[in-house]
């Protein structure tokens, strides 16, 4: 075990916490995100000197990246679990659905709503309703409508 880190490991942290920070403000502090990184940093020191003293300068910027990009998300992991115990949920309880299985409820609601204020002024119309109801049954061609592209089951909004 080495007792050397890297200068470049100073230089990673503060930006990658202040990264997550950004996102739980209101869960998190920045001295226990700080706390955080550092512990998960030094228990894998070896690992980090080893990626960091490279003699390329190509491979190291790579490598802080790699480096910045485990950091980040076992900061994120940490924050997720503080959200979770200080909400008042279990971290198990969030769920992640595949875009295929919400695409129809979104654009339905989506283009009711649109289509609502369009026809009805702010209100609920029965005609915008159907209108929606009709374009949703063509999802493809929703899609076109409103400008979003479909790549590998994810959405883009095309200009």
């Amino acid at each position: 075990m080495t007792n050397y880190l890297h200068p470049s490991l100073q230089d990673i942290i503060p930006s990658v916490v202040t990264t997550i920070l950004r996102r739980y403000r209101t869960y998190v502090e920045k001295g226990d995100l700080t706390q955080e990184a550092w512990a998960f940093v030094l228990s894998r020191a070896e690992q980090f000197n080893e990626l960091l003293s490279v003699d390329s300068e190509l491979q190291q910027k790579w490598n802080e990246k790699k480096i910045a990009w485990q950091i980040r998300r076992n900061l994120e992991r940490y924050a997720r679990k503080e959200k979770a115990s200080k909400s008042g949920y279990q971290i198990n309880d969030e769920a992640y659905y595949d875009t295929v299985t919400i695409a129809p409820y979104f654009f339905f609601f989506f283009a009711t709503a649109a289509l609502s204020t369009r026809f009805g002024y702010g209100r609920p119309a029965a005609f915008a309703r159907f209108l929606a109801a009709v374009f949703c049954a063509g999802v493809n061609f929703l899609l076109r409508f409103f400008g979003f592209s479909v790549s590998q089951n994810a959405f883009f909004f095309t200009t």
